[in-house]
């Protein structure tokens, strides 16, 4: 059963055996190298740049920063606020 002949173990196994060894080992290392890949990729995509906070339009901006500055008053910084926003909804 196990013999030397041209079906026995001696004769095809071990080549079949050597075979699929080296196709486990070619996937294990292929795994092992898009696993190191992946990682290598996450780590540079968010890890060195911070989340940008979600800024409004820059008029409204500009306005918010007049006002700080005192160059107009607050009754001004409302209405021109109100045609801001109106315009945009309309845009």
């Amino acid at each position: 059963m196990f013999g030397s002949g041209p079906y026995g173990m001696m004769a095809y196994g071990w080549q079949a055996m050597g075979g699929m060894m080296a196709i486990f080992w070619a996937v294990v290392l292929a795994a092992a190298l898009m696993a190191i890949i992946l990682v290598m990729r996450a780590m540079a995509n968010g890890s060195h740049v911070a989340p940008q906070p979600h800024r409004r339009a820059g008029g409204l901006d500009r306005l918010d920063e007049r006002l700080a500055r005192g160059e107009i008053d607050r009754e001004e910084y409302q209405r021109r606020k109100h045609a801001l926003l109106a315009h945009r909804r309309r845009g």
